[in-house]
């Protein structure tokens, strides 16, 4: 079982030295990074970086005034109606 198999399924993992994980990585920090940079009114730019970053999300999917920073390498869809704000 691949180190990204055994993330998926929710078993430990080894993130450090495992190149195709390391490489997802940088690309989530990458997103993240360019998503923070984004202005409040750039709602299409954000929205398409959040379908890059987790592949799809859904109708209505939104994410206001938010830092956002992802603990594992590679992103889930989101659900419909998903929202994120600022508590």
């Amino acid at each position: 079982m691949s180190e990204r198999e055994r993330m998926e399924a929710g078993a430990l993992y080894r993130f450090a030295g495992d190149a195709e994980l390391m490489a997802m990585g940088a690309r989530s920090r990458r997103l993240t990074r360019q998503y923070n940079a984004t202005r409040e009114d750039e709602g299409d730019r954000r929205r398409a970086l959040l379908e890059e970053l987790f592949g799809s999300v859904g109708e209505g999917a939104h994410a206001a005034s938010l830092r956002l920073r992802l603990q594992r390498p590679c992103g889930r869809a989101l659900l419909r109606e998903f929202r994120l704000d600022r508590a």
